[in-house]
């Protein structure tokens, strides 16, 4: 495998070279190539900087990308599109598009909206076979947005939620959906099959919620300029019962996402107002609680984090960078440099998928997005 520290080529989107996954057979005799067939007679026949079949190591594929100096290159799904969040799901990346819902293929293709518009939609998650998202009233009176929701492969949406306060940071786990209500300052469960919601009262107001079977976590965003931002936490059996709610870690600058593992939770916290939020770090620690870990440092606003089995991944805004880090311990690698400020972020087990938009002056948001997948 190639591997050194944030070192970096250019090519279109400027990405590190800095190793990659994969595995089959290699190195021997072969210097600066692989043998990945086990073939006598063409054996070194793999170039790993520059095959997008054992990019950087054997087997290990671009999935449609191009390899360049041992590192898979991002891959353009569709361009010319509003994101606000992702997801994705079997064969398809999801995003929340301005006023809608839209998809694309993984393989990419043509991004088309699937859902009627609506006032406005900034967040989504997939979850029992349906696609949820916001639907809001962009009203200067609250109380007036909407949950909606429709079946992934297509048809009808339905109202999930009424009168709602700024619905967002949707979450699921096998049974159940939440989220958060920003100007009501709670947290909401509601059973996938149907039902009524419950709530947890007074936790802040955020938008970001991580959920697993055992445990659900989500940010309160604290009062502006200060640190008093805070990661919670609740069982799902609380909601129901009230509580308890144990606070995950406290004094914080403004944490902008959140994510869980089977052994911690993770977020970003974004900085401080004061240093034009150049001091960004990405954190975890213990889901039981405990003394926060600093895993990246000195981040300019990172804005979203998400982790697999191996690693975490965050989004630095200022720098327009994609992050990676093991969750075993390491050296953190930028994966890409981008020509565009990121805006989110998905994985599934192969790739990883974020969004990006052209810095624009104006007030206006055009549809100048761009949607990537980058192999793992």
């Amino acid at each position: 495998m190639l591997r050194s520290a944030l070192c970096v080529v250019a090519l279109g989107l400027v990405v590190s070279a800095c190793g990659s996954g994969g595995g089959g057979s290699g190195g021997g005799a072969c210097t600066g190539r692989l043998d990945c067939n086990a073939v006598a007679a063409d054996s070194c026949e793999v170039d790993p900087a520059v095959d997008p079949n054992n990019c950087g190591a054997c087997q290990h594929s671009c999935l449609g990308g191009a390899c360049q100096n041992g590192r898979c290159q991002p891959v353009t799904l569709a361009s010319q599109v509003q994101t606000y969040d992702l997801a994705v799901d079997g064969d398809t990346v999801f995003a929340t598009a301005g006023g809608s819902v839209g998809s694309v293929p993984k393989v990419g293709g043509t991004f088309g909206l699937i859902a009627p518009a609506s006032n406005g939609s900034l967040h989504l998650a997939i979850a029992g076979g349906r696609i949820y998202w916001d639907d809001l009233a962009l009203s200067s009176f609250p109380g007036f947005d909407r949950i909606l929701s429709m079946p992934v492969g297509g048809g009808a949406p339905q109202s999930e939620r009424e009168d709602a306060y700024y619905p967002c940071g949707f979450a699921a786990n096998a049974t159940d959906l939440f989220w958060q209500e920003y100007e009501q300052k709670r947290i909401y469960k509601r059973p996938l099959a149907g039902g009524d919601a419950v709530a947890l009262m007074d936790v802040g107001k955020g938008c970001a919620v991580a959920a697993d079977a055992s445990l659900v976590v989500w940010i309160d965003v604290g009062a502006a300029l200060t640190q008093t931002g805070r990661v919670l936490a609740a069982t799902p059996a609380a909601f129901a019962a009230g509580g308890p709610i144990m606070t995950v870690v406290e004094r914080q600058f403004e944490p902008g996402d959140v994510a869980l593992s089977p052994d911690h939770v993770y977020w970003v916290e974004q900085g401080d107002y004061y240093e034009t939020y150049k001091n960004g770090i990405l954190k975890r620690a213990p889901r039981a609680g405990g003394d926060p870990e600093w895993l990246i440092e000195n981040l300019w606003q990172p804005i979203a984090v998400a982790v697999d089995a191996t690693s975490v991944y965050t989004l630095e805004q200022g720098n327009r960078r994609v992050w990676r880090m093991p969750i075993a311990g390491g050296t953190p690698e930028i994966i890409a440099q981008l020509p565009g400020i990121p805006v989110a972020l998905a994985l599934d087990e192969q790739a990883i998928y974020f969004s990006t938009r052209v810095d624009d002056s104006s007030s206006a948001e055009p549809n100048d997005d761009v949607i990537y997948r980058l192999a793992k």
